[in-house]
This record gives structure tokens, sequence and C-alpha cells, in this order.
């Protein structure tokens, strides 16, 4: 079987200049359009050990963005090429979300007990809406791992954060409103 060709979108992300670059060796090419947004936790204290860890070679996982509890960003793998970050996973019938989705994970605990930081969640819909709109993906499509990962139950994260708040604030900033 021939391999897939690149999927190439009309116009590349611009990463901005703000969110600092950790690249990880971890990507390949996209073969499939950006259609989903997965929410992660990091599951680690410190967010340098999360971002030494997506560099390390020995990982074989990364994200496309990691914002920390003080609302930084990380740029860890471009949003154009595929990040390894959601597993063996399925959405609305599709398997393997990595093809087609974006990986943004927040610094934190995921034991249900660390809160996420405002500053954190507000960086957060910023990146996302920044993803919906560059590649047009619907709001309703920002998933956690928990809700994608299969078999269901594997993964919790992000675990504690309200996902239908954090659409809500995704979509106020796509329209502008406020609440």
């Amino acid at each position: 079987m021939a391999p897939k060709p690149a999927f190439t979108p009309e116009k590349r992300f611009a990463v901005p200049m703000a969110w600092a670059p950790r690249l990880s060796p971890h990507h390949a090419p996209r073969t499939q359009p950006v259609t989903a947004i997965v929410l992660h936790a990091d599951a680690s204290a410190k967010i340098e050990a999360t971002l030494n860890w997506l560099r390390d070679p020995a990982s074989k996982v990364s994200y496309h963005v990691v914002v920390s509890r003080t609302g930084a960003v990380f740029s860890v793998v471009h949003p154009d090429e595929k990040a390894y970050h959601a597993g063996e996973s399925e959405l609305d019938g599709v398997k393997y979300l990595n093809g087609f989705s974006i990986g943004v994970s927040l610094s934190n605990k995921n034991d249900g007990k660390e809160p996420y930081p405002s500053i954190q969640v507000a960086s957060a819909v910023r990146v996302c809406e920044m993803f919906c709109r560059h590649y047009g993906i619907p709001v309703a499509r920002i998933v956690t791992h928990a809700q994608v990962a299969t078999p269901p139950g594997r993964k919790t994260d992000p675990l504690g954060l309200d996902v239908e708040a954090f659409r809500a604030a995704v979509t106020r900033s796509l329209t502008g409103k406020v609440a």
C-alpha cells in the first residue's frame, strides 16, 4: 500500500512569537485536515519535566502546545504537523485522532485536586480560539483525552477541567460576546 500524501493546509499556521519553542522530535507530516482539538493534562508537578520528556527520544510522545500554570504557552510541534498525543482514540467513529487533531496540554497534576488557574485557562482558551479560527474547527470538537481514549476509561485527563465552561469561553472569544 502506498503511503498517504502529506496534507498541506491552504495557509500555514503562524505560530505566535510569544509561544516559547520547546520543539519535540516526535512528529510526522499530516495526511488529514485538522478537525478537532484534544485537551490534555501533563500529570506533572513541574512543566520543565514535561518539556524535557517531550524532547527525550525515548518518550515517543508530543503535544502541539503546553500551557503552563502561569499561562505561558510552549510550542512543541507545529500544528500543521502530526503530534503523538492521543494514542488509541476515536471521535465520531474515526480512529486515531493524532492524524486530524491538535493536542493542547495544560500543566496540571491531573489528580482532581490541583485547580487550573484562571490565567492558565484563559491562555488555553486563546490558544484554542486561534486554532478554531485558522483550521475552521467547530467548538463542539474541542474534546478531552478522557472522552476520546480507547478503550473508554483508559485516560482521565484533564481531570477537573470544566470542559463545557471551557468551550463556552472559546465560543465567547470567537464571537466577541462577553458573558
